[in-house]
Parts: structure tokens; C-alpha cells; sequence
């Protein structure tokens, strides 16, 4: 999978890292996706969906433990994302930490997408992965 490496001009570094775990794929973020990290933020993420929708594990984990803030672009990508995996039989879960700025902005409108929202990538990663092709209603 790929890394992108962290920014060196962002006050706080970003990071996206892609990796294969437990039958899932695993996107993990560090650092705010905010106006300056957002396109490599969503080009991760879709690089992820790819991958998922082309014979890799159906579902992907977005890994948000080490992200400090999400701008409402970044949480229209994560959304949008889980549609796209769910109507073709895949599963987006999002691990995040159990307070903080970005756990409250999924809160508010996870449950209206159909999001679940996991304490840890362990939690996110608990539990049987979706059957390939298989969808869910």
C-alpha cells in the first residue's frame, strides 16, 4: 500500500497511510484534514474505495485516532465514501477516539448515514467482514 509523506509546510503534519489488516483495509490519518490536506485526504480515501471495489477486502477502516480536526469536506468525503462502498456490497467503518472534534462531528450525523463510529481501529476492525458482492440493505 502507500504513504503519503507528512507535509513539512503545515504547522501540524499530515500523514495517510494505506495498509492491509485483519481482511480490511486500513486508512490511517494523522494530523487536520482541513483546506491545505484535503485533496490528499480524498485521494487516499478513493485509492481505498479502489481498491476495495477491485478485489481487495471489502471493507475499509478510516482511522482517525490521530486526526485533530475535519473540515465539513472531509466528513462529505468519509460519507460519500461509505454510499459508494455499501451499494456495491462493501462496508466503511470509522475508528475514532472517544472525545474530542472530530468524534463529535461524526456523532452528530453518523447515525443519518448509516456510519458507524468505533472507539479504536481494533473495535472498527472487530467483527465479520462483509461476503464479496453481498449488499447491504
Amino acid at each position: 500500500m502507500r504513504t503519503l509523506a507528512p507535509d513539512s509546510r503545515a504547522e501540524t503534519p499530515f500523514s495517510a497511510t494505506l495498509r492491509e489488516r485483519r481482511g480490511s483495509i486500513v486508512l490511517r490519518v494523522s494530523g487536520p484534514v482541513d483546506l491545505t490536506t484535503f485533496g490528499r485526504f480524498q485521494k487516499t480515501l478513493a485509492e481505498a474505495l479502489e481498491c476495495a471495489r477491485n478485489g481487495g477486502p471489502p471493507r475499509v477502516v478510516v482511522d482517525l485516532t490521530g486526526c485533530e480536526a475535519m473540515n465539513s469536506r472531509g466528513l462529505w468525503a468519509v460519507l460519500e465514501s461509505a454510499r459508494r462502498l455499501r451499494d456495491s456490497g462493501g462496508e466503511l467503518r470509522v475508528a475514532d477516539a472517544v472525545e474530542g472534534p472530530v468524534r463529535d462531528l461524526f456523532e452528530a450525523t453518523s447515525e443519518d448515514h448509516g456510519l458507524r463510529v468505533y472507539p479504536d481501529a481494533s473495535a472498527a476492525l472487530s467483527g465479520p467482514v462483509p461476503a464479496r458482492g453481498s449488499r447491504s440493505s
